[in-house]
């Protein structure tokens, strides 16, 4: 056991020398020289490849803390940068967005400041018509202690639009729409109105109709209106109408001074048949005109179309004379009544009576009245109604019930409702201007039914 201890020296491990495994020679009394030569030089290169690598160990080490930093160095110096950089050219702006309600003041320049601390120079972009009145976004342009800033103002509408509706009376077969039955709408921006169903109008009856608002915000309001419809027998009413007369070859203008009204309150057109009429060649013709409502209701009159010799009087004449006249004797001051009584006086104080006169038509008999200034009750007329057609004044032929004898005379509207108008002077001095139908009927009795006329053929007379 003692040899075999002598014969495998100890393996010892030094701390101290990096954990090298070495020869403990001093227990291998027995080995001989160059064997614990070997051994010396064995932990020589040993501890030299342990020096070696702690060397390498510790330049790995410098390396690492090098580049940390490195790194740190490059982090620090980016921060220093984005700091610059957010200083001079990424600073916090001064100016902010905002929110407006439409209808209210325009906002001033102040209320699109972040920042109190900065004064305010200028704003552009608020210089457009209706801003505040039309839901959008406006960018504008403000101008901070000489540098220009981007700001937007929101225009909103929450606020939903007030209505107040109306009842509605109309005749059958009347056509509806969401404004006919709104009263006023309020709100700051543009509605748009729409009927819920729309109502039917083709029978009388009533109905609640309802009626949708809506404004520029898409805020909405809905209203009921009450809808009555009545039936409708009640036939338009043509106006303005009497006899034409052109000279032959001569150019027609039918609808001049004619007017076709109906008690629906619709536009009625006015149709014209003049199919009959030779412009080329002397004679009488008639020419009917009709309207019919939009619930079958029709109306149908005819007048006398006179082509005459090319040198006869003309409308053109006659309006001529009529509008000299008219010059010396009313104003723009004067009220239509004041007017028309002027023209009555006129007609009956400058046009002498005789007893008979031609009636060939209507231009000729006043072109007569207004340049020879002498006539019977038919001239009267005619002058009368020259003078107050180119006066402006509403008026219309009128004529008594044949007998042994015919009289002329006219109706008069000056917005009051149709009242006689008679210049014919008479024997006894009696003069007839703005004479109710009680009063000239009165005297008509009187008189031998001088004023007897057929009411159908005329509209309601005070």
């Amino acid at each position: 056991m003692l040899e075999d201890y002598e014969k495998k020296p100890k393996r010892n491990t030094d701390v101290n020398n990096g954990g090298i495994d070495y020869i403990d020679v001093s227990r291998n009394r027995g080995t001989s020289k160059s064997s614990r030569d070997r051994a010396v030089k064995t932990g020589e290169r040993k501890s030299s490849s342990y020096a070696a690598r702690k060397r390498r160990e510790q330049i790995r080490r410098k390396k690492r803390r090098a580049k940390i930093m490195v790194l740190a160095t490059t982090l620090i110096i980016i921060a220093a940068v984005a700091v610059i950089l957010k200083l001079f050219l990424f600073e916090s702006s001064p100016v902010k967005d905002i929110t407006v309600e439409a209808g209210s003041e325009l906002p001033s320049i102040a209320d699109f400041m972040e920042d109190k601390d900065k004064k305010p120079d200028s704003i552009t972009g608020l210089e457009k018509e209706n801003i505040m009145t039309t839901v959008g976004d406006y960018p504008v342009i403000i101008t901070v202690e000489g540098k220009e800033w981007n700001a937007v103002l929101h225009v909103k509408d929450t606020i939903a639009p007030e209505v107040v509706a109306k009842t509605v009376v109309v005749y059958t077969n009347a056509e509806l729409t969401p404004e006919s039955f709104i009263e006023t709408i309020t709100d700051a921006t543009l509605c748009e109105t729409a009927l819920e169903t729309t109502p039917d109008t083709s029978a009388a009856g009533e109905s609640v109709v309802t009626i949708i608002v809506t404004d520029a915000g898409g805020n909405e309001t809905r209203v009921q209106s009450n809808l009555t419809v009545n039936a409708d027998t009640e036939p338009p009413v043509i106006e303005g109408l009497s006899d034409i007369v052109v000279p032959v070859g001569g150019s027609v203008s039918y609808k001049k001074n004619v007017t076709v009204t109906d008690n629906s309150g619709e536009d009625i057109e006015l149709i014209v048949d003049s199919s009959s009429v030779n412009i080329s060649e002397i004679g009488t013709y008639e020419v009917r005109y009709s309207a019919t409502d939009k619930s079958g209701n029709s109306t149908s009159k005819a007048v006398s179309l006179v082509v005459t010799e090319a040198d006869a009087p003309t409308e053109d004449m006659v309006y001529e004379l009529a509008d000299q006249i008219l010059a010396d004797i009313i104003n723009d001051s004067m009220t239509q009544k004041e007017q028309a009584e002027a023209i009555y006086w006129w007609v009956h104080d400058n046009v002498a009576y005789v007893d008979t006169a031609p009636k060939e038509n209507w231009v000729a008999g006043a072109y007569r009245g207004l340049k020879e200034r002498r006539g019977d009750c038919y001239t009267y007329a005619m002058t009368s109604k020259a003078l107050l057609t180119r006066a402006g004044i509403k008026n219309m032929d009128i004529e008594k019930i044949p007998d042994s004898q015919m009289h002329y005379w006219n109706l008069i509207d000056v917005g009051e409702g149709w009242y006689h108008f008679d210049a014919t002077r008479r024997k006894d001095g009696t003069t007839f201007f703005y004479w109710t139908t009680a009063q000239i009927l009165e005297y008509s009795r009187a008189n031998y039914n001088s004023h007897n006329y057929d009411a159908s053929l005329y509209p309601e007379i005070n």
